[in-house]
């Protein structure tokens, strides 16, 4: 597998300014009963302030020509498989959402969550301006390839503290956990299913709506409305039985189903614009 295309925040820059003009672990749930949220269901007139996304579109020129990952080939796989997960966290006020899922959620889990990662060393060093803003998921692979990510430990994560950088120990620290790549990964059921049943945790963004955001307890997403705020996550599991994917979000445990949610096989194309693996 080869790297993701080097130094494509260049790309980002150029297209952004060209426009000128976002230790717990996940295991197998013994009671998992997952019902269906139907659009109807979904309450009206909430507070979407509460909800803080922050991924920002990657222009589609400089997406297709990251390369794209092949699906793993496998003997036989499971009908129900969660990935082990670091333990939900909440990215507060800032728009972090692309740190979160891609360091704290998808770096994490690719050890087993034996550690954990700091989304502050990513999110702090590619938001697009202040606190509120941000940013590429690309531009955070990058950064984890080329630099590596620090244990939490050594930067933990604070909302509102968005103008911290890394220090030279935390550098030092990042540099032990470089990644050797990633791929883009098609945007459909099987695909995703595949690099999950290989262990391979899958960060994902695009639009998300008033369902998405008051998804219910133990309910199964599958309306999109293909509007609202831009953000980042981790598929970690899915469950044939109930034809849904688990996500990790980073919105703290009152979220969905204590932090994780339930999407269906079938909307993962329109709810999702952008997918990726890293090895």
């Amino acid at each position: 597998m080869k790297p993701i295309i080097k130094n494509l925040s260049y790309w980002f820059i150029a297209s952004f300014f060209a426009i000128a003009v976002m230790f717990s672990s996940c295991s197998k749930e013994e009671n998992f009963g997952p019902e269906t949220q139907a659009a109807d269901e979904v309450t009206e007139n909430v507070d979407f302030s509460a909800m803080v996304g922050g991924y920002i579109p990657t222009p589609k020129d400089v997406y297709e020509k990251i390369p794209l990952a092949s699906d793993p080939v496998l003997k036989s796989t499971q009908a129900v498989k969660y990935l082990t997960c670091p333990s939900v966290g909440n990215q507060g006020a800032d728009g972090a959402c692309v740190g979160w899922a891609t360091a704290y959620a998808a770096r994490s889990i690719m050890t087993g969550a034996q550690t954990y990662f700091s989304p502050a060393y990513v999110y702090n060093q590619i938001k697009i301006s202040d606190c509120a803003s941000g940013s590429y998921p690309v531009d955070a692979i990058n950064l984890i390839y080329n630099q590596g990510v620090c244990t939490w430990s050594y930067m933990p994560y604070q909302s509102g503290y968005c103008y911290t950088q890394p220090n030279s120990s935390q550098r030092q620290n990042a540099a032990n956990y470089k990644i050797s790549g990633a791929y883009r990964v098609n945007i459909n059921y099987s695909s995703i299913r595949s690099q999950i049943a290989a262990g391979r945790p899958v960060v994902v963004a695009g639009r998300v709506d008033n369902a998405f955001q008051n998804l219910g307890y133990n309910r199964i997403l599958n309306y999109v409305s293909g509007s609202g705020g831009g953000h980042a996550y981790c598929v970690v599991g899915y469950n044939d039985d109930y034809r849904c994917f688990r996500i990790l979000n980073s919105w703290g445990t009152s979220w969905s189903t204590n932090g994780y949610g339930w999407i269906s096989y079938d909307i993962v194309g329109q709810l999702c614009a952008e997918a990726y693996v890293m090895y």
